[in-house]
């Protein structure tokens, strides 16, 4: 089932299941390139020379271009100015020449709703990102605009992966200009939770380490509860998750691996779960995050360790290695099965049958009393009757799987 995009509005009603089900990353893509069919005043802006470019962009304001005219995805010329001129001189040139023609500098574009400065944020050069947000600053932008989805500037620069350099020098340039390290969107997530997604590893590190540095709240929570360190849960990236974790974890004031959202998931619940990545990635996610101290068998509030999470994944199933780094201590009491054997799936199934039934058997035995029993949560079930939730899986289970293929 997927879930919305960071940036959709909160409106939306979020799904029942105890952890989020979703094929599409919690924020938008950004928009494709320009297309040749723009208007001569949308390609002129981009032209990487200063000189070049404001030769083509006063060429095509004598001939009738219009500042404000939009592409065809309702980008404006001083949106593509901002955004797509890697030459930090000519981007703050044209960005200048385009207000002095009348170019509304917080005026929106795109799907987003997004303002120049939003785009200039995104610049994949860093040095283009600094010049063209200081002209945009010098021309009155506001540093703290919003999108369509209350993402301000800084988010964008967060999730910046066009390189590490173009992050870094984008959040920089914004915290001096003022920008809150903790803004919020209408989800309630900060750039350090936008950070999290950002799928180079090395652009990642670059944006989380100026925001902590500047103060950012690794234990920030969006208005599900969710740290940053639950969003890696849509970096497609295994490598830039790991690398994310471990910047996230860093002392001081690193995050708490353990930290659970409003339906008691850790992160390690939310990996495990997650469509939007693949297992190759979710299992490098879990592999950095256990390696932090991350609890391998905690329980959320549905009672579901990582482990079931992962068996119910739909974007490709579990792989094995997924599941050989979650499966719960007590089903390796006896000898593994082969790696590539195709067992443990069937294993892992059969344990989660037996976890089932041992739940319910130990919510069942109160019944006994006169007065109707009040339901009882999976994780209140623990201590039910001296029953355990998580029994010790007998040896003779980790050999179900070879009784099943036969």
């Amino acid at each position: 089932m997927a879930l919305r995009p960071h940036n959709a509005p909160i409106a939306v009603v979020r799904n029942s299941l105890p952890v989020r089900k979703q094929s599409a990353s919690k924020r938008e893509t950004p928009p494709p390139q320009p297309e040749e069919e723009h208007q001569a005043l949308h390609l002129a802006v981009q032209v990487e020379d200063k000189h070049g470019c404001l030769a083509a962009l006063y060429a095509a304001l004598a001939s009738g271009g219009d500042v404000n005219a939009p592409d065809a995805y309702g980008r404006l010329p001083i949106h593509l100015a901002a955004g797509y001129n890697r030459d930090p001189a000519a981007a703050a040139a044209a960005i200048r020449a385009l207000v002095d023609a009348g170019a509304v500098v917080s005026a929106p574009g795109g799907s987003q709703r997004r303002q120049a400065v939003h785009y200039a944020a995104w610049n994949s050069r860093g040095s283009a990102a600094v010049a063209a947000l200081q002209a945009l600053l010098d021309c009155g932008a506001d540093v703290a605009a919003e999108d369509s989805a209350g993402c301000q500037p800084i988010h964008w620069a967060a999730d910046n992966h066009h390189s590490s350099t173009a992050s870094a020098a984008a959040i920089q340039a914004l915290l001096a200009a003022g920008a809150a390290v903790d803004a919020v969107n209408s989800r309630g997530a900060t750039p350090l939770h936008w950070a999290a997604t950002n799928r180079d590893a090395k652009a990642a590190v670059a944006a989380i380490e100026p925001l902590r540095a500047a103060g950012a709240s690794t234990s920030a929570r969006d208005v599900y509860g969710e740290s940053p360190l639950h969003y890696i849960d849509t970096n497609k990236s295994g490598k830039a998750a790991a690398a994310v974790v471990k910047a996230l974890l860093a002392a001081p004031n690193g995050a708490d691996v353990s930290a659970r959202d409003r339906r008691g998931n850790t992160a390690c619940h939310a990996v495990a779960a997650s469509d939007a990545i693949d297992s190759a990635a979710a299992a490098a996610a879990v592999q950095a995050l256990l390696a932090g101290g991350a609890d391998a068998t905690a329980l959320n509030s549905e009672g579901d360790m990582p482990f079931l999470l992962a068996l119910e994944r739909e974007a490709g199933g579990p792989s094995e290695e997924l599941l050989r780094l979650l499966m719960p201590g007590q089903c390796h009491e006896d000898s593994q099965p082969a790696a590539g054997s195709g067992t443990l799936p069937l294993i892992a199934k059969a344990w989660r049958l037996s976890l089932r039934q041992a739940a319910r058997a130990a919510v069942a035995k109160p019944a006994a009393s006169a007065a109707p029993a009040a339901p009882v949560s999976a994780p209140a079930a623990v201590a039910v009757a001296g029953r355990p939730l998580v029994p010790a899986v007998p040896a003779s289970l980790l050999r179900v799987g070879v009784l099943l293929r036969r």
